[in-house]
């Protein structure tokens, strides 16, 4: 069981999700320090994330994004803020249409 899990849906379809989520990456790699891996998880594009203490994935479906990660000992304690503030960026982003 995922310590992070946030799914939302959109009608933007899947390229503007591709779009979306690999910019997300770059933006993580730099401002996170995880590394990223563009993958497929049972047939849906999705991006591999992890660090020490964080590891995780972005499925980008034609009508939904969803975000799950476990967490290390040392995070555990902020996972409750960490969905809260990713659930509120993924609402933002459907909302504006871009990062």
């Amino acid at each position: 069981m995922s310590d992070i899990s946030v799914r939302r849906s959109h009608n933007r379809g899947q390229a503007w999700c591709l779009e979306q989520g690999q910019a997300w990456a770059r933006m993580a790699e730099q401002k996170f320090d995880v590394t990223c891996t563009t993958t497929q998880v049972n047939g849906c594009p999705a991006i591999e994330f992890k660090r020490s203490g964080v590891q995780g994935v972005v499925l980008m479906g034609e009508d939904f994004i969803d975000i799950s990660a476990k967490l290390g000992l040392l995070f555990k304690p902020f996972a409750k803020r960490a969905q809260d503030e990713v659930g509120q960026g993924l609402d933002k982003l459907i909302a504006k249409g871009r990062l």
